[in-house]
């Protein structure tokens, strides 16, 4: 995997999420001439032609869509995380009956292709071509950065690109902007509530993110481990269903303190682009790291830096 691919994606990221729709496009297409077989680009490319068709109504771009879905479909690596991407930019670009039709086809065989058509089926007819990018932000933020970077290019690409992918972006010095919070049994909880008293794991995730899901076994191991230990974790959800997120734990046997971020205001406060997005904040409330997406080692890089502050 060339370096440089990876900046393209990133900065069609970047500017798919500001609106400079052509810009993001030319960013994909620099991205293709490195790597022509690219499966994250051409779902990139699919993404924003659908945004493109959802401004302009223009046919042609509506089949540049469809092109560049058929062919990310072509390159998919048979990974069920990598298919639930597929899953979203097919129900957001209005392509789900193509996504159907090779499950029912070609994929027929992949032990989550009889599910997906399900999901496909309960997704219901789609009544505009391009779902609008503003009704749904959280699949917005899963399908741009977390999808592309993390899922996409390190399951495609293997495990050397994980250290690549993984990005360190706060600064020592930044104030935690603070926020209060329910957890799951209505009970309220403030960050300032562990000032002076607890170096804080903030987690940004949801259920539907596969590198979330991925993430959530190393905080649980770090929460285990450190509790009364002047360490604590907070795991901010951004499901838009909060009924989901204590079945989904329990499923799991995960012992998580889940606060409910709804209306996902505190994520667009704190910046957050991609989940999950794992910061670190000192005793003194200051943000000493920011962790987005997942890697192998991601429990080893926290447990380090927390052992350094608390």
């Amino acid at each position: 995997m060339e370096p440089e691919t990876g900046g393209a994606l990133v900065e069609a990221g970047r500017l798919l999420e500001a609106g400079d729709l052509d810009g993001a496009v030319r960013a994909c297409q620099r991205a293709l001439r490195i790597m022509p077989g690219s499966f994250p680009a051409h779902l990139r490319l699919t993404q924003i032609y659908g945004r493109k068709f959802l401004r302009s109504r223009d046919p042609v771009v509506r089949r540049l869509a469809e092109r560049e879905f058929a062919e990310a479909m072509r390159l998919a690596p048979a990974d069920e995380t990598v298919h639930n991407a597929l899953f979203d930019v097919a129900v957001e670009t209005g392509q789900a009956d193509a996504l159907r039709a090779r499950y029912l086809g070609e994929w027929a065989g992949l032990p989550f292709a009889k599910p997906a058509v399900r999901r496909l089926e309960e997704s219901g007819p789609v009544l505009e071509p391009i779902q609008d990018p503003e009704t749904d932000p959280l699949r917005k933020i899963a399908i741009g950065t977390v999808f592309v970077i993390v899922a996409s290019l390190a399951w495609q690409f293997g495990p050397p690109l994980w250290h690549m992918l993984e990005r360190r972006m706060a600064p020592p010095g930044d104030p935690a902007l603070q926020f209060a919070l329910d957890d799951l049994s209505g009970h309220r909880v403030a960050l300032a509530d562990f000032r002076g008293k607890a170096v804080v794991v903030v987690d940004f995730w949801a259920t539907w993110c596969g590198p979330c899901r991925a993430s959530l076994p190393a905080l649980h191991n770090l929460r285990k481990k450190y509790r009364g230990q002047g360490v604590e974790v907070l795991n901010l959800s951004l499901d838009d269903d909060p009924s989901v997120v204590a079945p989904y734990l329990a499923q799991e046997q995960l012992d998580l303190w889940v606060l409910l971020d709804r209306g996902h205001a505190v994520a667009r406060a704190w910046g957050v682009s991609g989940i999950p997005s794992i910061f670190v904040i000192d005793k003194n409330g200051m943000k000493r790291e920011q962790f987005v997406g997942y890697s192998p080692d991601l429990e080893a890089r926290i447990e380090q830096l927390v052992n350094e502050l608390r």
